[in-house]
């Protein structure tokens, strides 16, 4: 049995999936470009702090003998935990009857995280986080060309688990005003932030007699394609998928190229991490109208594939979209994509 689950998980599929949300591995296989799906759900916004000076530390002349080696170990035994970026958007897919408890699900999960890492230390780095919670109506857009895809979850509900997480100090989790109206409040035991309707959860409130695993459990029989009954140890169902040539050239779009290659190669291990100079640009797109998901998802199809298309051009790629300015406070929505 062992063997034969061996020998899904190293599919071409299964190691393309890897790397990308099931919302996209099992979504529409649609050709027209942009797409829009509307859906509800709880966003979870975590800001690693230390990854960045944990980066720099192992890309230092005293560590390039094997500095990415280095980098990858840490990655892995510590930040596998959340992600290997500095910063994380979870999304957790419900029906809007749903949301409620999943909120309480996400909540303890942000706690926890917190447990995990409040007090490690990496190689003499800190590595902490601060957390914004959000929950309610989402957009995802899939826009790109004949050989890049890409997506966003935008609205305004993104936009509130942004403004949550800036809210945050290390070690707070953040409930967006829409969140906090949303949960289930006898669970939650909250600080009031001054001038704020956001507020910040100091812990979760279970009654004595409440099974927090049977409540768990209880959540998941909702949630699409979580792992369950022979398949419950895995940590995703999309790692038993099996060979489809078709959804393997659809989801291959989504995957930059430089990673595409390492997993046709079977190089990776772990977490894929490079070090490596580079040469970045950034482009900022202003839209007229920034509240319509349907005006600006034309936009965004019509400068993905003007971009790309001059990029290719001169050996480059896309490697990060997202949706808000990182040099100011934003006003619309959030998303970041590789």
């Amino acid at each position: 049995m062992n063997s034969q689950k061996e020998e899904l998980q190293d599919r071409a599929i299964v190691r393309i999936a890897a790397h990308l949300p099931d919302l996209i591995v099992y979504g529409d296989i649609c050709p027209e470009r942009p797409s829009v799906d509307y859906f509800d759900g709880v966003l979870m916004f975590v800001d690693i702090s230390g990854f960045t000076a944990m980066t720099e530390k192992f890309s230092t002349a005293m560590y390039m003998d094997r500095g990415a080696e280095q980098l990858v170990e840490i990655l892995n035994h510590y930040i596998s935990a959340i992600v290997e970026s500095d910063a994380l958007l979870a999304l957790w897919k419900v029906e809007r009857k749903q949301l409620k408890n999943m909120i309480t699900v996400v909540v303890k999960c942000s706690l926890e995280i917190h447990e995990l890492f409040g007090a490690q230390e990496s190689e003499g780095l800190d590595v902490r986080v601060k957390i914004g919670l959000a929950a309610g109506h989402i957009s995802m857009l899939v826009f790109g060309d004949e050989t890049r895809n890409f997506f966003l979850v935008i609205g305004q509900t993104v936009n509130d688990v942004r403004l949550a997480q800036n809210m945050a100090h290390m070690n707070d989790v953040i409930l967006s005003p829409n969140c906090w109206q949303l949960c289930d409040r006898s669970m939650i035991e909250i600080e009031r932030i001054p001038d704020q309707r956001a507020v910040k959860v100091n812990f979760l409130k279970l009654p004595p007699t409440f099974n927090f695993d049977e409540f768990f459990t209880k959540c998941m029989t909702f949630m699409d394609y979580y792992p369950s009954g022979d398949n419950k140890n895995l940590l995703r169902l999309a790692c038993m998928l099996e060979s489809d040539p078709h959804l393997e050239m659809s989801l291959q779009k989504y995957v930059m190229e430089s990673i595409s290659k390492q997993i046709d190669d079977k190089q990776l291990r772990g977490y894929l991490s490079e070090l490596r100079p580079v040469t970045i640009v950034f482009v900022n797109l202003v839209f007229k109208d920034q509240d319509k998901v349907e005006v600006i998802s034309s936009a965004i199809q019509d400068a993905s594939v003007h971009i790309s298309s001059v990029l290719r051009d001169l050996r480059g790629q896309i490697n990060k979209v997202f949706m808000f300015d990182k040099t100011r406070a934003f006003h619309d929505c959030a998303a970041l994509i590789h």
